[in-house]
């Protein structure tokens, strides 16, 4: 389906990685999630997926995160994880890219994404990011 979405909107998939595509990290024995963005001090931030889109102006990046529980505080501490990589850059870093990138929320029901677009809302330290966050069920 999101092939054939891409292909009637003049939108390339260059790429979808998801947290149980693993990459070898070098170390023996090592792997890690294909989706994992690279944090400060040697920690990272497993997205449940990850992809690429080429659209006729530029390379889009997004972070999807995939919310199956109605656990408001879980979520709200899921998305202020993706700010602090936005903050940081670390998305459009790891991907060369220069403008920011953007996390998709996919939501089991509507009023669990409700819940957590209510809870980003008054939350202050999401003011410059909100168009960031794109919500849906």
């Amino acid at each position: 389906m999101l092939y054939e979405r891409t292909q009637k909107h003049d939108i390339e998939l260059l790429f979808f990685k998801t947290y149980f595509d693993k990459l070898a990290t070098g170390k023996k024995n090592g792997f890690r999630a294909a989706s994992a963005i690279p944090m400060p001090n040697q920690q990272y931030l497993v997205a449940d997926a990850l992809c690429m889109l080429q659209t006729p102006k530029r390379k889009e990046l997004y972070a999807v995160e995939i919310y199956r529980k109605e656990d408001t505080n879980r979520i709200h501490k899921s998305l202020l994880q993706h700010l602090m990589a936005l903050v940081q850059g670390q998305p459009s870093t790891m991907f060369d890219l220069n403008h920011g990138s953007r996390i998709l929320c996919v939501f089991e029901t509507e009023s669990s994404k409700l819940n957590a677009m209510k809870r980003i809302c008054e939350d202050k330290r999401f003011a410059n990011a909100k168009k960031h966050f794109l919500f849906g069920v």
